[in-house]
């Protein structure tokens, strides 16, 4: 019939089996689940890059927060040096003060999406600031959490209060 002969030159033209669902319900349904499948996997392997991204932004800005604490123990120890002259230990004094400042800034990092990375779930509010020198934090101790995979979630923050705070 001229109907099974227009199907057929649709599914060569389309180069598909089934047109509409009624032509194989079973492959339908198969389809749809493959495709269901397929469709999750593309959202988590977005969501892998975007972990990815973000853990790199915390790792890179807690690698310059070790090394800055690092250069002001060694700045420690040599103002424990009982012979520097006056205007060594005025620059040491100097240095370290940049230095926190530059801690301080790192502490204030800010992601992709303009969010402060360690204020926790309070990601619009700058995480430490000084106040009558003495450091405060502003945060929370909110993990943010993405899924990766079915059952598997990894944590792409570390808290200002677990990094700056705690001893």
């Amino acid at each position: 019939s001229q109907n099974s002969v227009n199907k057929s030159q649709l599914q060569i033209a389309l180069q598909t089996k089934i047109i509409q669902p009624s032509d194989d319900p079973i492959a339908t349904s198969q389809i749809n689940v493959i495709e269901a499948y397929i469709s999750k996997n593309e959202n988590y392997n977005q969501s892998i890059e975007s972990a990815t991204n973000q853990l790199n932004m915390v790792d890179t800005t807690l690698d310059g927060f070790a090394n800055t604490l690092i250069r002001i123990e060694e700045l420690q120890k040599q103002s424990m040096n009982g012979t520097m002259q006056a205007d060594d230990k005025k620059a040491i004094s100097v240095e370290v003060q940049q230095l926190l400042e530059h801690l301080l800034s790192l502490s204030r990092t800010k992601d992709i999406d303009n969010n402060y990375i360690f204020s926790g779930f309070q990601s619009n509010s700058q995480p430490v600031e000084l106040v009558n020198n003495e450091y405060v934090y502003h945060g929370d101790s909110g993990k943010n959490e993405i899924n990766i995979s079915l059952g598997t979630s990894v944590f792409l923050n570390y808290t200002g209060e677990e990094v700056f705070f705690n001893s």
